[in-house]
Formats: C-alpha cells, sequence, structure tokens
C-alpha cells in the first residue's frame, strides 16, 4: 500500500523543484538549485525512484490505495510546520514559502494545489498500471523505458 504514494509524491516533490522553486527563486537561490549536490538530490531521487518502479518492480500503484496518497501528503505538511521552529532556535523557518501559515489564504491556495497535483500524480501511475496490464502485453522493456523517458524529462532540471 504505502509503495504506492513514494513514486507519486516523489513526482510531485521534483514538478514542484522544477516548476516553482526553480522558476520563482531570485538569482542567488537559483545558484542553490544549480548546485550538483541539489541536482543530485531531486533529480536522482526521481530517477531512482522511476527505475524502481517501471525497471525493476513493475509498476504496482493501484486505484484502491489511492486514498494514502493525501494521508502521506498532509503528513508532509504537519511535519513541516512541526519541523518550522526547529531549524533554527528562536526563528521560524518554513522549509518552503508556500507553507508559511502566516502567508493567510496563499498558503492554503498552495497546499491545496498541492494535494491536486499529488492526486493528479497518483492518478497518472495508477492509469498508467492500468493501460499497460490492460493493452499493452503487461511487461514490455520498451514501454518501461519510455515512460522512464518521458517522466524523466517532465520532471528533472538540470540548468536554466
Amino acid at each position: 500500500g504505502l509503495w504506492c504514494v513514494s513514486a507519486p509524491m516523489t513526482i510531485l516533490i521534483s514538478v514542484i523543484v522544477k516548476y516553482v522553486l526553480w522558476e520563482f527563486a531570485d538569482e542567488n537561490n537559483r545558484s542553490v538549485f544549480r548546485d550538483p549536490l541539489c541536482l543530485l538530490e531531486h533529480n536522482g531521487n526521481v530517477l531512482m525512484a522511476l527505475s524502481e518502479l517501471l525497471l525493476l518492480g513493475g509498476m504496482p500503484v493501484h486505484w484502491r490505495y489511492m486514498g494514502l496518497a493525501p494521508l502521506y501528503g498532509i503528513s508532509y505538511v504537519l511535519f513541516t510546520w512541526w519541523m518550522a521552529d526547529k531549524w533554527q532556535k528562536g526563528k521560524i523557518h518554513y522549509m518552503y514559502p508556500f507553507f508559511d501559515v502566516t502567508q493567510g489564504v496563499t498558503a492554503t491556495l498552495s497546499i491545496f494545489g498541492l494535494l491536486t497535483v499529488l492526486l493528479f500524480s497518483y492518478a497518472l501511475f495508477a492509469s498508467a498500471n492500468d493501460l499497460r496490464a490492460n493493452y499493452l502485453d503487461g511487461g514490455s522493456p520498451i514501454w518501461h523505458v519510455a515512460s522512464l523517458i518521458a517522466m524523466g524529462v517532465l520532471c528533472c532540471r538540470f540548468r536554466d
């Protein structure tokens, strides 16, 4: 059950880094994203998760576990809020600016947007699982490699 959520959650994080954080970062913060360690963390994470999902273990993302995705996402949000005052003594620091509850409706809309992207990501994987199982001879390596490349292009970013 919980494995079904890890790949969509990995995709969510990579999509947020590529399309939100990187795009709206100022030049100083963009240099953080260009750092080889940061690139390895985000791009490596998604490529390893996709490799395990698509090349090594099949695609075990089933519709019946979709309810776990929001629970996992909510747990992550609660964890970041709990950690906000623990990163630096005497200061509140949110991991991501869109989790800052002092931003009012922006934080609320951001969390609903993240939930939507997470559920879309889960639905994408579950639909791909059904498509592969029902229409594409189940285990074709070409399907798996093509899916890995397509998802990698959509989720990874290496430069501006």
